[in-house]
């Protein structure tokens, strides 16, 4: 039997790219701060004069040599499950991931969750998130007789405390790579500096 497996919300690109001692001295500089973002999403401020040695080159997406990734955040999901040709008694689910945690698998969160932490450099780097929204994933699963809820896991990211991304799903250990080109910049980015 054939599943369609959709996951969308909110969430965002995030990367994070290595800069030299002299870009963040002077980026992490409380005069300067203020105008990294601008800067790298190229709406700088002209009148800032920047040392050789601590200019930004390209735009942010540049700035993603140690990790990229995109995900929809946790609690800001949206998942749909259904066959793709309807079958009474077919297994149908829309709603969250918690809902599908609490109403479906009867299961806490975490027991669906594959948790991975992103491991920082111990040199100097900087991390930027674009806000996206839209669809991340939208693939079609042979599931064989019938759909088993108990199957579907998905990969929790932690790029840092406080920010936790869907970045995966898989069903029966099977990856779903059918990224979605509906998932989309739609707002704001903006930059830290690290550590």
């Amino acid at each position: 039997m054939l599943y369609r497996i959709r996951l969308s919300g909110s969430g965002a690109e995030i990367g994070i790219g290595k800069i030299s001692k002299a870009q963040y001295d002077f980026w992490n500089d409380e005069d300067h701060e203020d105008f990294l973002t601008g800067f790298i999403t190229g709406e700088g401020d002209d009148d800032l004069e920047i040392p050789q040695k601590a200019q930004l080159t390209g735009d942010y997406r540049d700035y993603s040599d140690l990790y990229s990734t995109s995900g929809i955040f946790l609690q800001r999901d949206a998942l749909q499950i259904s066959p793709v040709k309807g079958k009474r008694g077919s297994f149908k689910f829309e709603g969250d991931i918690w809902d599908f945690a609490d109403d479906v698998v009867d299961t806490a969160t975490d027991n669906i969750l594959d948790m991975e932490e992103v491991k920082y450099p111990r040199s100097k780097f900087l991390i930027w998130q674009a806000e996206m929204s839209g669809v991340l994933i939208d693939e079609l699963v042979e599931v064989g007789d019938s759909f088993d809820p108990n199957k579907l896991r998905f990969t929790q990211t932690t790029i840092k405390p406080g920010i936790d991304l869907i970045t995966g799903i898989t069903y029966d250990g099977l990856t779903l790579s059918e990224y979605s080109d509906n998932f989309k910049i739609s707002g704001d980015v903006t930059t830290q500096l690290y550590p």
